[in-house]
């Protein structure tokens, strides 16, 4: 526990107790909507519906316009899947549910839906991750020497590509499900569940849906379950009578090496001498220490091996640059990211770190990036990226597998639940009713339903009847709730003060979305653009400096390039949503226009507002939040340009730190801060949770309460006569 100070300020700390969104559009299958018909966009990942270039050429971002290097197909070989090509045919036309079991490499991913499809039978390959999703369907599209979108086709948050003829399709897991809730595929379309034994949220809610649908007496679809280690007992279980098909791979020896000095080191050492390397790192920021570490390590090697870091935030290009071959050897430090569904060919080594970064909640609802050990099923998925064609070495820097658990936690037990509850009760169900259906690992705890539906009342988007009127406008959106609500509150503010601000509300929901599109310090920017008194209405004004002004001149200065494409993903996709056109100008803010964002903002953050209490000794400035209950949280004066101000609301987050001992500290973090003013101060009092009425008036000290105005009182003349037996008002006894 953190320490920010002694007396009133410790006492308040020590009060706390210890301790994901994409709404897609109504498709009908087969696989297709009219929106489908559009030519298919000349980059693979943005798809059909999110074709930008034009977009990107008009705002002259020469950033975002890398030729896409695209993997050179490997030689048609016979895959250790197709070994099983007759039994698995034969399993899915007898069997509702089928098992396959195949190491990583083995072809099941690219091949099996062209089983199927050899059968005449439309699939929908699910997957967790949007890079390995766009990545297979491409693949599987230049295998059959077609554009994709054609006969094979994607589709996610972010975008898609699909046609009339389109039979394989590739999705994500969260795009399948909010699918599944409005308009069901077809019950002829087998559904293929790719990467099981990573147990995520929505993998888990789409089984509970066929649970739920099957107990209704609906048809459902015949499901492939896919892994290479999955819990067999657990399947077993689920489905008594599903054929589990092993796919028997002939693999090369993997020798486990004493690990070196550092893994820097131990990765230039085998990169030099056996060829490419992956190092498994807990999130960016090791990713980011290594690379560093890694271009200061001395090497004989000449050229010296290529660095291709791997996670979610790089742009697409950057991503599927490790796919390729190059003459030198090469070395990808990369997340968790890496370790299923995409195959690296040539590896000759792979280093583990040991950990891997999770989502978890804490008592009060906020999310925390925790630092755990990987599972049992994560350390053979990710050692087994080598040794398919060569002899492998691993290096492993955590602990050895027997001191490991089987298989993590279930995502479903441990992530936030808000933007789920809120589209279930948009079609009349509830997470208590799903949770029938959950498997029994999967099953949601009291106290973790009380949080999501907690903040639903805390946004007034649930009332003590259900989702209310505002909570169905939200639940249409393509954001998360507390976005969702400021959007649509953006567009009736629009309506009732006649300025149209439902663009720049966009804007800021993508932004938010994206995390942001500023990776370094803040404040090396603030005379770039107004801030308008907010941290997100400052970065809404750099995305919109990015895309008409000079972009190499703001690269420098902190701004992402990969984000500012996802959030131009974002920003199209909510547009289109809201039905708004996609139209290339870019609205105008003015000081009627600043307000309004501010009280949008701060209605849908009401629940999140912060009191300034003083600076840390490292400078950084603390706030205590006026709710009840809750941490004191940091906010880096380099990391804000509206540090300082007495009251705000903004986004609340922890992340754990790790250091060289081993030992772990957690740091509470707020993001887009907004700035509440004199006059939004009644408006927060109005529209805060009412579960906290009077406590934010109550809550602020007398230093930051706005001066009272002053009463004139009226003289009143006493009543009672001026006697001598009366003096100064009181009676004088006799």
């Amino acid at each position: 526990m953190s320490n920010f100070g002694g007396g009133r300020a410790n006492r308040d700390k020590m009060r706390h107790q210890s301790r994901n969104h994409n709404n897609p559009p109504s498709l009908k299958l087969p696989l297709l909507s009219e929106l489908d018909r559009r030519p298919i966009g000349s980059r693979p990942h943005i798809g059909v519906d999110y074709n930008l270039t034009g977009l990107l050429k008009h705002f002259k971002l020469p950033f975002l316009h890398r030729t896409p290097q695209k993997p050179t197909p490997a030689p048609k070989t016979e895959l250790p899947v197709c070994a099983k090509r007759d039994e698995i045919k034969k399993a899915i036309q007898e069997h509702d549910v089928v098992c396959i079991v195949a190491p990583t490499g083995s072809g099941k991913t690219t091949m099996v839906p062209q089983f199927l499809e050899e059968l005449g039978l439309q699939s929908m390959l699910l997957n967790p991750r949007r890079f390995a999703t766009s990545e297979v369907a491409s693949y599987g599209a230049m295998q059959k020497n077609e554009e994709l979108g054609q006969s094979v086709g994607y589709r996610h948050g972010l975008g898609g590509a699909s046609s009339p003829a389109t039979t394989r399709m590739h999705a994500t897991e969260a795009w399948f499900y909010g699918l599944q809730l409005h308009s069901p595929i077809p019950s002829d379309v087998i559904v293929i569940r790719d990467e099981t034994h990573e147990r995520t949220l929505h993998g888990a809610l789409i089984d509970a849906d066929f649970r739920m649908r099957e107990a209704r007496g609906d048809k459902i679809n015949k499901r492939i379950y896919m892994s290479a280690t999955p819990d067999i007992e657990n399947f077993r279980r689920e489905f008594p009578d599903a054929p589990i098909i092993q796919v028997d791979v002939r693999t090369f020896p993997v020798t486990e090496k004493q690990r070196g000095v550092s893994m820097a080191e131990d990765a230039m050492r085998y990169a030099t001498q056996e060829g490419p390397v992956i190092v498994f790192l807990p999130g960016k920021k090791r990713i980011k220490e290594l690379t560093a570490e890694l271009a200061l390590t001395k090497t004989k090697s000449n050229p010296p091996p290529r660095i291709l870091p791997l996670h979610s935030d790089l742009p697409y290009e950057h991503q599927q640059a490790t796919l390729l071959s190059y003459p030198e050897s090469k070395i990808i430090p990369a997340t968790n990211a890496a370790q299923t569904s995409i195959t690296i060919p040539d590896l000759k080594a792979v280093v583990l770190s040991g950990k891997v970064r999770r989502i978890r909640l804490d008592n009060d609802g906020v999310e925390t990036l925790t630092i755990e050990k990987i599972s049992q099923a994560e350390y053979r998925q990710q050692s087994g990226r080598v040794g398919r064609t060569s002899p492998g070495v691993v290096i492993n820097y955590g602990d050895p597998i027997e001191k490991l658990i089987a298989h993590a936690s279930h995502e479903i037990t441990r992530a936030s639940l808000s933007g789920i509850a809120l589209r279930l009760g948009a079609v009349g169900l509830t997470l208590g009713k799903i949770n029938r259906y959950l498997g029994h690992d999967e099953r949601i705890s009291d106290f973790h339903s009380n949080l999501a539906y907690r903040e639903l009342r805390h946004l007034r988007l649930w009332g003590s009847r259900g989702i209310t009127d505002l909570g169905l406008k939200a639940a249409q959106l393509p954001a998360q709730p507390r976005l969702a609500k400021l959007l649509v509150r953006a567009r009736e503010l629009s309506q009732e003060h006649q300025v149209d601000i439902t663009g720049l509300a966009i804007d800021v929901a993508a932004i938010v979305e994206s995390r942001g599109i500023v990776y370094k310090e803040m404040q090396n920017l603030r005379g770039i653009a107004p801030a308008h008194g907010s941290d997100i209405l400052f970065q809404m004004n750099l995305f919109h400096k990015a895309l008409t002004t000079d972009p190499n001149l703001l690269a420098e200065g902190g701004i992402s390039a990969s984000r500012v494409e996802r959030a131009l993903n974002n920003r199209l996709t909510i547009r289109r949503k809201m039905g708004i056109s996609d139209d290339i100008t870019l609205p105008a803010i003015g000081a009627l226009e600043a307000k309004l964002l501010q009280q949008a903002i701060i209605e849908s953050w009401s629940d999140r507002a912060f009191q300034l209490k003083g600076v840390c000794d490292a400078g950084h400035f603390l706030y205590k939040p006026l709710a009840p209950t809750g941490d004191w949280v940091t906010v880096k004066r380099e990391h804000t340009v509206m540090g300082g101000a007495r009251l705000i609301v903004a986004n609340r987050f922890n992340i754990e730190h790790e250091d060289d001992f081993g030992r772990i500290t957690v740091e509470h973090q707020a993001s887009f801060i907004t700035k509440i003013s004199d006059d939004h101060f009644e408006l927060l009092e109005r529209v805060r949770p009412d579960e906290f009425a009077g406590h934010y008036e109550r809550g602020i000290s007398d230093a930051f309460r706005p001066a009272p105005k002053e009463k004139k009182f009226p003289i009143k003349r006493n009543p009672r006569p001026q006697h001598g037996h009366y003096r100064d008002g009181r009676h004088k006894k006799r």
